[in-house]
């Protein structure tokens, strides 16, 4: 990106991205606030914000913006449902350090983007083996809400595991898939699986909950 682009827009506040930048540009940034501030110069934004995830030197932590501006504006993607940024997030999901903002960001973002994520995960999964299998399943519980196939694929991750901070997790994206089907599964595992106390009273409390809803 022409590094004049954003340096302009923070000196004129006569800029049309004025406003934007400085959102964006600062080293904390109130996401909902943000996109419904922004919401009548999306269109314009959106090429504005993928420049910003695509220039590299801004995730620097030397750069302007301290290294938020990709991820911020990644943000403002996410909340805004552009899945047009799908190749770039997903590339940041396989490339990045999993401890990086820009990765977190770019994770949190496709769980918004609503159904069509839902095969690029699946083909993510099917491709590379060092993709962190538990974020896949926080975005595909997100993303694919009662999708059949995501469903029986997150139940499946959930067989795979005993350890108590693992079986919660997978629950946990279950729920947040299919409530009442989820609900149901886990009252017959109390019934039949040798939970912790700790765990099988939080079990309790999340059935109770949905049933509630």
């Amino acid at each position: 990106m022409n590094d004049e682009t954003y340096r302009v827009a923070l000196k004129d506040s006569s800029h049309p991205f004025y406003e934007a930048t400085w959102l964006i540009f600062a080293e904390q940034m109130n996401t909902k606030f943000a996109a419904k501030r922004l919401t009548a110069q999306k269109d314009d934004l959106i090429p504005y914000l993928l420049e910003i995830v695509d220039d590299e030197s801004l995730a620097e932590e030397g750069s302007l913006g301290k290294g938020f501006a990709p991820p911020h504006a990644i943000d403002l993607l996410g909340e805004w449902g552009v899945t047009e940024a799908l190749p770039r997030l997903i590339k940041i999901l396989e490339e990045e350090d999993e401890d990086t903002y820009i990765w977190g960001s770019a994770a949190d973002a496709l769980g918004k983007m609503g159904p069509e994520v839902v095969d690029e995960m699946f083909a993510l999964l099917d491709r590379s083996e060092d993709v962190h299998v538990a974020t896949v399943g926080g975005i595909l519980s997100s993303a694919g809400k009662g999708n059949q196939r995501v469903y029986d694929w997150l139940k499946s991750q959930l067989d795979l595991h005993k350890e108590d901070w693992k079986v919660r997790w997978w629950v946990e994206c279950l729920l947040e898939c299919d409530k009442e089907q989820a609900s149901s599964l886990l009252e017959e595992r109390i019934q039949k699986r040798k939970y912790s106390p700790q765990l099988r009273a939080v079990f309790q409390k999340w059935i109770d909950e949905a049933r509630q809803e």
